[in-house]
């Protein structure tokens, strides 16, 4: 793995373990702030690439940058069954998640740098991970954001759903990753899959970008 992407998932490592031993399993813990309800949302919109038949049929999921689970507590709750797999940079989270998450398996690691050697996944998500850069570059985090994107589509056998950080707001913080819809949405559409589905329209200052195989 190229030297600025290891400097990309240390920095997110010490990040997300930081936040987490000081808020715990929660909003806050994986920094998304004190609302509950926006992290619900976006577990929504991730569990929004399920197919329509997902009452009937348990599908494999793996959740990059898993955190402690939280997607799987709440697909829990919405009795969503899943036969779910995360992996998470954050060794307080994922120990965590190994305690008290049973119905799940997680695993410690880098996504980009895991070898899965054949094992596929029928969907594929990543909730949060593209939305933050904190003191990398722009273009390191882009190319980064590019080879995360391409990896989940080769290792998923139905589809896949992200969330990035919309350039349609009032302000720019410096530590996040911010891209612009319809550029990423012609990257999608140019490089991975024709059949891409972009959701800007659910009050957050992002969008949710589904490609299909």
């Amino acid at each position: 793995m190229p030297a600025n992407f290891k400097k990309i998932s240390k920095l997110l490592k010490n990040h997300y373990e930081n936040t987490f031993k000081r808020h715990g399993p929660s909003s806050a813990g994986v920094d998304w702030g004190d609302d509950e309800s926006k992290a619900n949302l976006r577990y929504k919109k991730m569990l929004a690439l399920l197919p329509d038949d997902y009452v009937t049929r348990e599908y494999t999921l793996l959740d990059v940058g898993c955190g402690y689970g939280g997607l799987l507590q709440y697909a829990q709750k919405e009795q969503i069954k899943l036969r779910y797999t995360g992996i998470d940079l954050a060794s307080n989270m994922i120990s965590w998640a190994k305690k008290h998450m049973h119905n799940g398996e997680f695993i410690e690691g880098d996504f980009i740098e895991h070898n899965f050697d054949e094992r596929k996944f029928d969907l594929i998500v990543c909730n949060g991970i593209l939305t933050q850069k904190l003191e990398a570059s722009f273009s390191d985090m882009d190319k980064l954001a590019k080879n995360l994107i391409k990896k989940m589509f080769f290792v998923c056998t139905k589809g896949i759903a992200f969330n990035i950080m919309s350039t349609y707001v009032n302000f720019f913080s410096p530590n996040l990753y911010y891209k612009h819809p319809s550029e990423m949405l012609v990257y999608c559409l140019s490089e991975i899959s024709q059949k891409v589905r972009l959701d800007h329209s659910y009050g957050l200052y992002e969008y949710t970008l589904y490609l299909y195989k």
